[in-house]
Parts: C-alpha cells; sequence; structure tokens
C-alpha cells in the first residue's frame, strides 16, 4: 500500500504542476501581449500626433502647396483607438472626419482647421500627462501662429 500512495502522490504532483506551470505560462504570455499591445497604441499616437501637426501646417497656411494626409490615421486607427479615452477619441475622429469631408488639399484643408487643431490639442495632452511620452511634441496651433506673426 505504501508503494501505492507513492505513486498516487507523484502523480498528484505531476498534475499540479503541469497545470501550476500552464497557468505561469499564460501569464506570462498575456503580459507580454499587454505591453506589445501598449507599445503599439504609443507608436500609433505618436504617428498620428504628428500626421495631425502636418495637416494642421497645411490648414493654417492656405499658400502651403502642400497637401493634407491620413494615411498614419487610416493604417493605425484599430492601435489607436485601443486605448484611447472616449473624449480623446471623439476629437481625433472628428479631425479626420472634417479632413475626409473636405478634403486633402491645402484650400479645402482651411475648413477642417477646427477639427483638427481639437485633434491635435487633445492627443498632444493626452501623449504627454497619460502615456507620458518622452519626445518633443509638435508645435501647438499657438506656436505656429505666433511665428507667423
Amino acid at each position: 500500500m505504501d508503494q501505492f500512495q507513492g505513486i498516487l502522490f507523484g502523480g498528484l504532483l505531476t498534475v499540479l504542476g503541469g497545470a501550476l506551470g500552464a497557468v505561469l505560462l499564460g501569464r506570462i504570455d498575456n503580459a507580454r501581449e499587454e505591453r506589445r499591445r501598449a507599445s503599439a497604441h504609443r507608436a500609433a499616437v505618436r504617428a498620428v500626433l504628428y500626421e495631425l501637426s502636418q495637416n494642421l501646417v497645411v490648414a493654417l497656411h492656405p499658400t502651403f502647396t502642400g497637401s493634407g494626409s491620413t494615411a498614419a490615421y487610416d493604417s493605425l486607427a484599430v492601435q489607436l483607438y485601443s486605448d484611447l479615452p472616449d473624449e480623446v477619441a471623439a476629437h481625433v475622429s472628428e479631425a479626420y472626419a472634417m479632413i475626409h469631408a473636405t478634403g486633402l488639399t491645402a484650400r479645402s484643408m482651411t475648413y477642417a482647421k477646427p477639427g483638427i487643431l481639437e485633434g491635435q490639442e487633445a492627443l498632444r495632452e493626452y501623449s504627454t500627462k497619460t502615456l507620458k511620452l518622452r519626445f518633443m511634441p509638435p508645435e501647438s496651433a499657438e506656436d505656429t501662429e505666433r511665428k507667423r506673426l
């Protein structure tokens, strides 16, 4: 009977070790995925903030011959909105809705200026205060306007 109890105890430890190992590996994998998702979100915020800033330059300077862009936003929307607070997401989506509605030319971008400005400011504040991104954020509209004068 002692030998049977030893085998039973060994089998129980094997099953328990396998279960604990599976739980531990699951937690490690979840933590790795969360870090990857957070990193992708941060990169999307940074890219879209730069794109909004470029679009704001186009909107503020109607004589500028460039055009607006939605490439970063269009390709990174899922990563961008994954963790974006609703209020910030509303401003960013309104900015890009205005850009899509008015077109991407310098002349039409002037109509999108208010939405772009709100989206840029909301995303800029979120990126620096919440995400604590360590980069020189693009100029605010006030900085751009001050330089123009």
